[in-house]
């Protein structure tokens, strides 16, 4: 009788979670064990990031380096597993230690929930220089007077004709100068 299919985490060279959970895949349906898999998963979040001034969606991974996959594990799973090229091992070496249902269902719920986009917070400091990249002002650098993080804006101090003059902007309008 076989054991039931339980997840386990397989480390794999960041970078190449995709190409190792679609490797995982064929092998198994190669050598006709494919029903001793269930779902091989690579966690990724929408993630919201401010990039040059344009809002810019991606993928995010939330593990980078490792998948969620479910099993039945037995020598023929094992070894696709750890035959399959840039699989690093599963996590517990060569006892391969399950990952409790419960916490494997926390991350999928994350997952899910990524599908709510999120957005990264571009943090500004006060007295940090940028250099405005959209609008009137273009190519000027000023200050950062006030930062709102609420309504995404901040105020800089520009020198214009010699004087500092306060500009309110969003914080997609400016970059911090390196």
């Amino acid at each position: 009788m076989e054991s039931p299919a339980r997840w386990y985490i397989i480390n794999t060279l960041s970078g190449y979670e995709q190409k190792v959970a679609k490797a995982i895949r064929e092998t198994a349906e190669q050598k006709g064990v494919l029903s001793s898999f269930g779902d091989v998963i690579v966690p990724v979040e929408n993630v919201t990031e401010l990039r040059r001034g344009k809002k810019v969606t991606s993928a995010r991974k939330i593990f980078p380096g490792y998948i969620l996959v479910k099993m039945v594990l037995n020598d023929l799973t094992w070894n696709i597993v750890k035959n399959t090229p840039r699989v690093a091992g599963l996590l517990g070496g060569s006892k391969p230690l399950p990952v409790p249902e419960v916490e494997v269902n926390r991350v999928l719920k994350q997952v899910e929930e990524g599908a709510v986009t999120k957005e990264i917070e571009v943090m500004y400091d006060i007295n940090e220089t940028v250099k405005i990249i959209d609008g009137p002002f273009e190519t000027f650098a000023g200050v950062i007077e006030e930062v709102d993080s609420e309504k995404k804006r901040i105020k800089v101090l520009v020198s214009i004709f010699g004087r500092s003059t306060p500009v309110e902007l969003e914080f997609g309008q400016v970059e911090k100068l390196k």
